[in-house]
């Protein structure tokens, strides 16, 4: 196991970041408390020997579960470019952090796996009477691909007749909603204007009717999808030609489309991510609009599927928040929007935004990448840290990839940050965010550094 340090800043000097890399070590593996926040430790996890593909880190995925023993667990499931094998590592496992080791991995020969395999990542607690399980979608091929670790030599695949596309994008439902299905698929190419599936666990997908969303033909929904958790439901979003739609989902799998947004440009909704990033106990939208634009809805503000009437902007919500990269001496903004993810990184109960700017020049470094956290809570979001790593290489492309995984699953869960580097041919995992309030006294996911 490798740890290295995360350094950050932020743009309100609530402490100083300036120490040069420091070596973190384990003690067998047994993490402690973390005492200096001026270098955050960051597990590197690396590519297994027999990896097959290129560009290991671009599509990763975090999820838990509780393993067939019963122990609660909390995995990272990674791959690259489409069709790369991937493999599933293990981050939380008898009540702290794990090693980081790889526990499956599956598609290393050719035969294996489509060509378009792992396109897009999931991950969820159960498949039928196996546990703690990844999906991973080809959508070329119409399959998708369900390894769980119960039962890792096996892998149960999901072909899906006339189901070309299917898995273009994939989002989550929690387990508290595994009565609905286990994940949301998008299939951009099926139907007359693209459909988005729910997987029920166990079976086939099952299409859901968005024709209130009014899609013109070709629409092609399912470029891009998000999801989060509602009291008696699932909120999505999910990207169209130039329109993205948002709709309630219920656990009878009825949907209500609540609103639509329009825009023109070539990277309109390419990526999404919900969750209450202002604290007011309803759901944001965040989406890329163009290159270095990305803008923050309010849910709230959609009802009754308005601005799906008109195919312009005029009928849309107004944008609540647009987000500005603001760079540094140290690190500038390019790529900025290229992924982005939503958590609650500082486990203060609001969702934090974090945005992915791979293409970033770091300390010199060209496209080294970094990555921007937006603390949630604030009404404009303009408290801003930026991670980056202090050792990195030119076009590491750190930040392409983002996503969360949990931790302290027996406790108060709360989610750590996940960061794919493909041209380093890297994921990690921050153990400790290093955030404004974030608890480092009283916890055991943080590490001693000696």
């Amino acid at each position: 196991m490798r740890f290295h340090a995360l350094h950050g800043f932020t743009s309100r000097a609530t402490f100083n970041i300036s120490a040069a890399l420091v070596a973190v070590s384990l003690s067998a593996c047994n993490p402690g408390v973390f005492f200096d926040l001026m270098e955050t430790p960051i597990a590197a996890i690396n590519a297994t020997q027999k990896y097959r593909g290129s560009d290991f880190g671009l599509t990763i995925a975090g999820y838990d579960g509780a393993s067939s023993g019963g122990p609660l667990v909390s995995r990272v499931v990674a791959t690259g470019s489409p069709g790369s094998s991937l493999a599933a590592y293990d981050v939380w496992e008898d009540g702290g952090i794990a090693d980081f080791d790889a526990l499956w991995d599956t598609c290393d020969d050719p035969g294996d796996c489509g060509a378009s395999q792992g396109t897009s990542l999931v991950g969820f607690a159960r498949w039928n009477a196996q546990t703690v399980c990844a999906m991973g979608a080809a959508p070329d091929e119409a399959r998708l691909r369900v390894i769980c670790e119960s039962e890792s030599a096996v892998a149960v695949r999901i072909d899906v007749p006339g189901g070309e596309s299917i898995g273009t994008s994939l989002a989550p439902i929690p387990f508290s909603k595994v009565g609905l299905g286990v994940a949301f698929a998008g299939a951009p190419d099926m139907g007359d204007s693209g459909l988005i599936h729910v997987v029920p666990e166990g079976a086939g997908p099952q299409p859901l009717d968005l024709s209130s969303a009014m899609l013109p033909p070709g629409a092609g929904l399912g470029r891009a999808l998000a999801s989060a958790e509602l009291p008696s439901g699932m909120l999505i979003a999910a990207t169209a030609q130039n329109r993205v739609v948002v709709a309630e989902v219920a656990l009878d799998r009825s949907t209500t489309v609540l609103g639509c947004i329009d825009g023109t440009a070539d990277l309109f909704g390419r990526v999404l991510a919900l969750g209450d990033l202002d604290g007011d106990g309803s759901h944001e939208l965040a989406m890329t609009r163009a290159t270095n634009d990305v803008v923050i809805y309010r849910v709230s503000d959609l009802s009754g599927a308005s601005g799906c009437a008109a195919s312009d902007s005029s009928d849309d919500a107004a944008v609540a928040v647009t987000l500005a990269c603001a760079g540094s001496d140290r690190v500038d903004c390019a790529g900025f929007g290229e992924d982005i993810t939503a958590a609650d990184l500082d486990a203060d109960g609001n969702d934090d935004l974090i945005v992915g700017a791979p293409n970033s020049t770091v300390d010199g470094v060209r496209e080294q990448g970094a990555a921007l956290v937006f603390h949630g809570a604030g009404a404009d979001m303009s408290r801003v840290h930026h991670v980056f790593t202090t050792y990195g290489d030119e076009f590491d492309r750190f930040g392409a990839a983002l996503a969360h995984v949990r931790t302290q699953l027996e406790t108060t869960p709360r989610d750590e940050l996940v960061i794919g580097a493909p041209g380093a041919q890297r994921v990690f995992v921050a153990l400790c965010t290093g955030l404004e309030g974030d608890r480092t006294d009283d916890t055991n996911r943080c590490v001693v550094r000696e």
